[in-house]
């Protein structure tokens, strides 16, 4: 096995231990709790499900966004063009914004089930970020938590 393939498959294991099953813990764990001492999910249980989610994600997201962002003003030449890319940024941060409006505002309206939909579509938009953020990265350390040492 060559080096890429193992560096590309070890990374999809660290995506999927660490971002997706231990990240999330905030957001399943109650939920499992519930199930356990219930036998159901409890309505606060329910209800604080959304918030969960979008606090999880945000935080993923912002991180790799901020990573993203700090590499391309910093190490970057000055001949390189990024502003495709500092726009598809600010789309995405936009788009995301949208979405946890859409999320809270639901929520506040006691529609549980849109809320968290918006919800999981930040939470994938998160996820797609970090892949992006780690997979554009030109050094690459597979323990650090995003792009490896700037």
């Amino acid at each position: 096995m060559n080096e890429k393939i193992k560096n590309i498959l070890i990374l999809i294991a660290y995506f999927i231990v660490a971002i997706v099953i231990f990240g999330s813990m905030g957001v399943w764990l109650p939920i499992l709790i519930d199930n356990y001492n219930f036998n159901q999910v409890v309505e606060e249980t329910n209800r604080s499900l959304p918030n969960n989610i979008l606090t999880y994600s945000l935080g993923i997201f912002l991180i790799a966004i901020i990573d993203r962002i700090v590499y391309l003003l910093f190490k970057t030449s000055k001949y390189s063009n990024n502003v495709l890319e500092f726009f598809g940024i600010m789309f995405a941060l936009f788009g995301t914004g949208v979405l946890v409006f859409l999320s809270l505002k639901s929520l506040k309206n006691t529609q549980i089930e849109s809320s968290i939909s918006y919800a999981k579509y930040v939470a994938f938009v998160a996820w797609f970020a970090w892949l992006y953020v780690k997979f554009q990265s030109t050094k690459t350390n597979n323990f650090s938590p995003i792009g490896g040492i700037l």
